[in-house]
């Protein structure tokens, strides 16, 4: 729909980047719409982990642009990329611990987002910025959808938009240029991170849990350095999707259920290098599949959740996703306890030491007074005694 620039803002004396609309068209053509929309929508997203608009206008030549943000940096897919690849310079700059981070950093942005109707629809690693200084920025708002917009349309046209949906845009006033939205049957989105959903075209289904089961992909790929989904051409992966025919974390050589190693990772080092030791903790795995469910009910119904189980597994706890047993509870808590554990258990075979040692001393001075008082010491003295008086 667009193409980016690299753009000198000569006011203001800074480098930003510019998007404008590829082809000149009319003024109520709906891509151009959408164009103009997406600009307003992320000029109103304002968060740290959002990329700001600067303005939004028209050139010389009557063709639309905004300028936004330059972002210094590379795309999450290209770091993933490089890391399957085994890029040396990019393993080194980003770990598994990092990779969690961004993953988090684009959950706050989507938190954000949700709290203010907007569902992005389009979530991918090529779609996140992550600059030189570490900053993450969530890209490419062009097909969002704001949530509410229908039932404000059919009940009053005199409230503001803003108050209905959380964000005011060129769609929000006019229901002749309602009627140019989206309608069910066409199918938006990335086919290898877009939910069933929006795979199956029910445009009229998807809400913030759609963009849950995107960021689950993500996930995915963080873990695994592949996508969920894979096919020979787009039109395979898009039905895999619609099936939930997901590439399962087990077909890779993962076991959901494992406890090889105290109930929570599986090693494959030929496949997950950049997870330290080769294992990937099965309580990810579990919070991914969770987000990836066909069903919108069975996912996430919030961000909210999704980060509070990504926390519990970095703070060492057991997940919602995960099915965590009682041998299980026992090793986590051990793993968040390690020192007060390890002086417990030393403080533990001290006082076992010392009961043996008791136990041992009090064993001896029992067998040394049994053999003391035992009937033949008691007869040899006696006998002793005898020999005495006879030779008096």
């Amino acid at each position: 729909m667009g193409i980016i620039l690299q753009a000198r803002d000569k006011k203001l004396r800074r480098r930003v980047a510019m998007k404008m609309f590829k082809e000149q068209v009319l003024a109520m053509d709906g891509d151009l719409l959408r164009f103009i929309e997406e600009a307003q929508i992320m000029g109103q997203l304002e968060h740290p982990n959002i990329v700001p608009v600067h303005d939004l206008g028209m050139d010389p030549d009557g063709k639309v642009f905004y300028t936004m943000k330059f972002v210094n940096g590379v795309t999450l897919g290209a770091i993933l990329d490089g890391i399957r690849d085994r890029d040396s310079n990019i393993s080194s700059q980003f770990s598994f611990g990092h990779l969690l981070g961004i993953f988090s950093k684009i959950c706050d942005a989507m938190e954000f987002a949700h709290s203010r109707n907007v569902v992005h629809r389009d979530l991918k690693p090529e779609n996140v910025m992550v600059g030189e200084h570490g900053e993450v920025q969530v890209m490419d708002w062009g097909i969002s959808k704001i949530l509410g917009r229908e039932s404000m349309h059919k009940a009053s046209k005199q409230a503001p938009a803003s108050n209905q949906t959380g964000i005011d845009s060129l769609r929000s006033g006019s229901n002749a240029i309602y009627e140019m939205m989206t309608i069910d049957g066409q199918i938006l989105g990335t086919p290898n991170f877009m939910s069933p959903e929006q795979a199956m075209g029910k445009l009229s289904e998807i809400d913030t849990r759609s963009d849950i089961y995107s960021l689950g992909a993500i996930l995915y790929q963080i873990l695994t350095l592949r996508t969920p989904v894979e096919g020979e051409d787009a039109y395979d992966i898009v039905h895999k999707v619609a099936k939930g025919n997901i590439s399962s974390l087990k077909s890779r050589g993962i076991n959901l259920f494992s406890r090889e190693f105290w109930g929570g990772v599986v090693k494959d080092e030929k496949c997950f290098h950049h997870i330290p030791g080769g294992q990937i903790p099965s309580s990810l795995s579990s919070i991914a599949m969770k987000a990836l469910a066909m069903e919108k009910d069975d996912r996430y119904q919030s961000v909210k959740a999704l980060q509070k189980d990504i926390e519990d597994y970095q703070g060492g706890f057991a997940t919602s996703a995960e099915d965590a047993g009682h041998f299980r509870q026992i090793i986590l808590f051990i793993g968040r306890n390690k020192w007060f554990v390890l002086i417990g258990m030393s403080l533990l075979l001290a006082l076992l030491i010392l009961v043996i040692a008791l136990l041992e001393e009090a064993h001896e001075q029992y067998d040394s007074r049994r053999q003391h008082n035992a009937p033949g010491a008691a007869n040899a003295g006696n006998g002793s005694a005898g020999i005495g008086a006879g030779e008096q």
